[in-house]
């Protein structure tokens, strides 16, 4: 009987400790995230690492093992995340956890209209020991959908670079000036690319207004992983609107003009929109023209 009492007093003890246990821990809160790295990527998801800075609000220290949880935009899943190791919140304090998310390329194209502060939802769960439940958190955490959308597309960048390799003029009449544009696209990623719009316009000033000529390339076109690309495209110069610049000497026997590049390529799904601004300046006594 004495045993049985003791027994019966151990379980009522246990389950009073869970119940106020869990009803009195506080959620810890996500005091910042930085240094987060793209570490491997393939067509679907890129996989990331970074850092979470967490502050415990109890005054009890809390060890927890295998947090996970999934990352939300209104009811819009959008990654997942793990953290795979037993960790221990010291009470009161900050504390810095390397963390790993699975981010679905397919839903970034969500974040592009979006122009204000959002709130990306953070469900999750956890183990604390003595505790026989999962603890279950749930988080708001605002970023700015530009910072998200450049955070990506940087890896973009360092992948991939476009560049005008040179100009020079295929023919002339009195109306207009026929320049080629020779481009190298290099492609340093694992993965192909699609080139799905390449458009050129020249301008008088450095302010890229007073339009003065344009060419573009319709057709899209696929870049190979690993490969460096040469192609060409014809800029058509009407000299009408130039008047007289283009062929005017000039003391330093050089003239400028303005030329933007725009395009789209589309990578792993994404479509990145790219923007390259050159300075040309030609020399009207010997045709030669020198990018700058």
């Amino acid at each position: 009987m004495r045993l049985f009492k003791r027994y019966l007093f151990l379980v009522l003890f246990t389950n009073l400790f869970f119940l106020v246990g869990c009803s009195t821990i506080k959620t810890p809160e996500i005091i910042s995230i930085n240094n987060a790295e793209i570490t491997k990527e393939n067509s679907d998801n890129f996989f990331l690492d970074y850092d979470i800075t967490v502050f415990n609000p109890n005054n009890f220290t809390i060890s927890t093992n295998n947090i996970s949880f999934n990352i939300y935009l209104d009811s819009l899943f959008i990654g997942k995340g793990d953290i795979n190791k037993s960790l221990t919140l010291n009470k009161n304090e900050n504390s810095n956890i390397l963390s790993s998310l699975v981010f679905e390329k397919n839903k970034l194209k969500s974040f592009y209209s979006l122009k204000d502060s959002i709130s990306l939802k953070i469900l999750g769960f956890t183990s604390i020991p003595y505790v026989p439940k999962k603890f279950y958190f749930e988080y708001d955490y605002k970023i700015f959908p530009k910072d998200l959308i450049s955070f990506f597309t940087k890896q973009f960048i360092d992948d991939i670079s476009v560049k005008i390799k040179e100009v020079k003029i295929k023919k002339l009449n009195i109306k207009n000036i026929f320049l080629e544009m020779i481009f190298v696209l290099d492609n340093k990623s694992n993965m192909e690319c699609k080139i799905k719009t390449l458009d050129v316009r020249m301008f008088k000033t450095n302010a890229y207004k007073d339009l003065i000529g344009s060419s573009e390339i319709k057709d899209n076109f696929i870049i190979l992983p690993n490969t460096t690309n040469q192609f060409e495209s014809q800029l058509m110069v009407n000299t009408l609107k130039m008047g007289t610049a283009f062929f005017s000497n000039t003391i330093n026997n050089k003239n400028s003009f303005f030329v933007e590049l725009s395009s789209v390529i589309e990578y792993n799904n994404l479509e990145i929109p790219v923007i390259i601004k050159r300075r040309l300046d030609y020399n009207p006594l010997t045709l030669e023209i020198e990018l700058k």
